[in-house]
């Protein structure tokens, strides 16, 4: 409240200045007045500086094969319930390995089962094993492993919500830690609410807020991941994945949406810009607005609101959306 009060006392000066310059005569009340209306015409400018962070743009397929000649090739397990009392690492890597998808190559198979037998994979929730290969019988630049935890629904079928953004999650990290463009996931029983999960929890973890960071000398490092294909799936459901991820994407479009305005610096998401950005999604979407200024939240007694918004220097602005 201090620095509001000395700012306005030197746009007062500065307003003083003027009405000296002018020979014009006027009083304190007006003068306070001219210096809101400046104010309030400053705000286009600022409206104008805002900007939204950079849009994740990702082609999805979906394959019944598990055939994969991308950057990654990921395969996610579950942990095996093994009963607490065995503390045998063999008996956890044994069962480990009679996950590991039938329709794989042989050499990949093998590599699986060595990464497996060290006992560094335990298949643990959120953990994973990203290992580079050199092999030519290999396609794929590296092969990761993602745990899953235990099955929460102790059977087969689609993810459960949990574990299907901690899939898409985890696909969006090796990207960024192994730099790569394409990524292939087994995820066969997956279905397309599980699906809509795993994207979601892709989308969350890739979004990446650059805009009132200093730009480094060549710029900010792109987000590498371009394709991700989603393999051993039924027809139906590759053939519903593209559906799917675009529907999905809408959602995503809207999280960061949000995020971009809390992320965003008062000065660049006021309650002017905010109320604007408001304006553009009901023209988009055909919805119903209406935004109440001070004069009609006073009218509508609305005091407990008006009581937070009475130490901005900026007028209320109430957003109602109606869809």
């Amino acid at each position: 409240l201090l620095i509001i009060f000395i700012i306005e006392m030197i746009h007062i000066v500065k307003s003083f200045s003027i009405i000296k310059s002018t020979n014009k005569l006027i009083n304190i009340s007006s003068s306070i007045q001219s210096i809101n209306s400046l104010t309030k015409l400053q705000l286009s400018s600022v409206t104008s500086s805002y900007k939204s962070s950079e849009q994740l743009n990702i082609a999805v397929s979906g394959s019944t094969s598990l055939s994969f000649d991308g950057d990654v090739l990921a395969i996610p397990f579950y942990k095996p319930t093994i009963p607490k009392d065995n503390t045998d690492k063999k008996l956890l890597a044994e069962e480990i390995k009679k996950l590991i998808p039938s329709g794989l190559s042989s050499e990949i198979k093998t590599l699986l089962s060595d990464i497996i037998d060290e006992g560094s994979f335990k298949a643990d929730s959120q953990s994973k094993v990203v290992v580079r290969t050199y092999s030519k019988s290999i396609p794929n630049k590296y092969i990761a492993l993602v745990g899953l935890g235990l099955n929460p629904k102790k059977e087969e079928g689609d993810y459960e919500v949990s574990t299907a953004v901690k899939i898409g999650k985890s696909l969006s990290t090796i990207a960024k830690d192994t730099n790569s463009k394409s990524i292939g996931v087994i995820v066969p029983t997956i279905a397309n609410s599980g699906l809509t999960q795993l994207f979601l929890g892709l989308h969350d973890q890739s979004y990446n807020d650059n805009r009132y960071k200093k730009t480094p000398e060549g710029g900010h490092e792109p987000f590498p991941l371009q394709s991700v294909s989603i393999l051993g799936v039924n027809e139906k459901i590759a053939k519903d994945i593209p559906l799917t991820y675009k529907l999905t994407e809408k959602i995503s479009s809207g999280v960061d949406f949000a995020k971009d305005l809390v992320g965003a610096p008062p000065n660049s998401a006021d309650p002017y810009v905010i109320a604007s950005l408001a304006k553009d999604i009901a023209k988009d979407f055909k919805l119903d607005i209406e935004i109440l200024g001070k004069k009609e939240c006073l009218e509508l007694q609305m005091g407990g609101y008006l009581g937070v918004q009475q130490g901005s220097k900026y007028d209320p602005q109430f957003i109602h959306l109606t869809y």
